[in-house]
């Protein structure tokens, strides 16, 4: 397990904001939100290894952070396993959810299964979830309820034609849209700079989108001075970051961050419960 971030949120502002909890098998992240300041007051984000069990590194973690998780007024819960579906309208059959993944990913001791109904893409969101840390977890939301964080990926970037790309520590997540159609969004494992750029252009290629003229929008850890980025603009010349809005206040320490590199947290922070 590795830390990206352990800026956690003053004690004395705890209280006053909203807590985003990304949980899945690559990490876990914190993100304290201050809804009426639109302010993010802290950031925890803990990497996993690919050989580590998530659930383990996931208990302990939410445990030792446990007095500031208790303390947050609200709380938002978004799995981001990548176990995970997504089903057409027809087949969207609640019976059905465990055969699919089962049949995908194997049977997952452990787990239960939740499943987010997308009524505007006819679809539905299927996928695995820690059963402790969703019972823990779930007992402090004020809407009983969590999401898969693709779910809100999929409600925010609805352009007609987008190549979105999120980069997390060992594993990078993809959307494609084309002419207004959604095509994939999936999770690839990488270990080089290499491995993304042939995941990206296996994705144009299955659906006939040529890279030189893709929309290719990234956010999360990757910086704009890496071999990643370089690869990538060997191949894409349309790329640009996806910053944070503009008006968001970033803790100080936060703030000496690229503004990209908290994009999808604060996206989930400031979406519907």
């Amino acid at each position: 397990m590795k830390t990206a971030c352990n800026i956690p949120v003053l004690n004395e502002e705890a209280t006053t904001c909203t807590l985003t909890i990304e949980a899945g098998d690559q990490g876990l992240s914190l993100l304290w939100f201050n809804d009426e300041q639109q302010a993010v007051k802290g950031l925890v984000v803990f990497n996993f290894e690919a050989q580590e069990k998530s659930s383990d590194q996931l208990s302990a973690l939410i445990n030792s952070y446990s007095e500031l998780i208790t303390k947050a007024p609200k709380l938002k819960l978004f799995i981001n396993h990548s176990n995970c579906l997504i089903v057409p309208a027809l087949y969207n059959k609640p019976e059905w959810h465990a055969s699919f993944l089962e049949l995908m990913y194997g049977e997952k001791e452990g787990m239960k299964i939740g499943a987010d109904e997308m009524n505007s893409e006819n679809c539905a969101v299927i996928y695995y979830l820690p059963s402790d840390i969703q019972a823990y977890l779930k007992a402090k939301t004020d809407s009983g309820a969590e999401k898969h964080s693709n779910t809100t990926i999929l409600n925010t970037y609805q352009e007609e034609d987008l190549l979105y790309c999120q980069v997390f520590y060992e594993s990078v997540k993809i959307l494609l849209r084309k002419q207004g159609q959604l095509c994939i969004l999936q999770e690839y494992r990488y270990s080089s700079p290499e491995d993304v750029a042939y995941h990206l252009l296996q994705t144009c290629a299955s659906h006939d989108v040529k890279p030189e003229s893709a929309r290719l929008r990234l956010c999360g850890m990757i910086a704009r001075d890496s071999h990643l980025y370089d690869q990538l603009y060997n191949y894409f010349l349309d790329i640009a970051f996806i910053d944070c809005p503009a008006e968001i206040e970033l803790q100080k320490e936060l703030a000496a961050l690229p503004p990209h590199f908290l994009t999808h947290l604060i996206v989930l922070a400031q979406c519907e419960s």
